[in-house]
């Protein structure tokens, strides 16, 4: 019962259709518009595309607002203003909205610590997760040392917006948690904020391996994230990480220069 609150998604219009997939979803955005009010545009005519499996790097270098309500649209959390968004070819909200979010992890600044044990704040009570999935994960993602700060290991409880923890602690928690759900499309707004260097490559490295699509919207483009001099046959990409993760570099130009709070 804890978690209803916390699972609770804004709601939206839902469509008829059941998104039943398990290969990684495909994303044309045509000529998309967002505000939130008529005198606040946010996004202004956004035309690009998004091939199955791609891994994204939505670059907020010059743009510092927008890119986070492109993955709220994503994960249909809202409408457009005007446009369209299709997902493998159908309009976003001619699906049923529980059946296309089931398809979708997603990392957003507004995930919350609940009070629960620690096991209950990475796996959301998904009981197909197994405890050697965790200890795998948090290995590749060099998390080894995480475990030591809690003394009864997963079974520690864990106050309301993990108050008296760290935000690397945090953030390695909601890391683990978005990347143990069931997925087609990965969403991660700021996954490498908190995180050491070493770290943050080993994050990238994992994401990029994951065969789902993958999309990232970070503040700061780190220079050891981006190559763009090398190319990668094993996935659809133009620019990619050393040594061997590729992100394409999707500059988003119709993301209007705003600060919305």
């Amino acid at each position: 019962e804890k978690l209803n609150k916390l699972l609770q998604k804004p709601e939206e219009p839902s469509g008829n259709l059941q998104l039943n997939v398990s290969n990684p979803l495909s994303i044309s955005f045509q000529d998309v518009c967002f505000s939130y009010t008529p005198q606040l545009p946010v996004i202004r005519h956004a035309s690009f595309e998004i091939k199955a499996g791609e891994k994204i790097l939505l670059n907020r270098s010059e743009s510092k607002t927008g890119t986070s309500t492109l993955l709220k649209m994503l994960a249909n959390h809202h409408s457009p203003s005007s446009g369209i968004i299709l997902i493998n070819g159908i309009p976003e909200n001619n699906y049923n909205l529980e059946s296309y979010q089931k398809h979708i992890s997603y990392l957003t600044g507004q995930n919350e610590i609940f009070s629960g044990t620690l096991w209950e704040n990475i796996t959301l009570g998904n009981k197909q997760i197994k405890p050697e999935q965790v200890i795998e994960l948090v290995e590749k993602l060099g998390f080894e040392s995480f475990i030591q700060n809690f003394e009864g290991g997963y079974n520690t409880p864990i106050q309301n917006h993990g108050i008296l923890l760290s935000s690397y602690l945090i953030k390695n928690i909601l890391l683990l948690r978005t990347l143990l759900q069931p997925h087609q499309l990965l969403l991660l707004d700021e996954p490498f904020m908190n995180l050491t260097k070493a770290t943050q490559l080993k994050v990238a490295e994992y994401v990029t391996a994951l065969p789902s699509t993958v999309i990232v919207a970070q503040t700061i483009v780190y220079d050891q994230l981006i190559h763009r001099n090398c190319s990668h046959p094993k996935h659809r990409s133009r620019t990619v990480l050393p040594p061997k993760p590729p992100f394409r570099v999707q500059q988003v130009s119709s993301i209007i220069r705003y600060k919305i709070y």
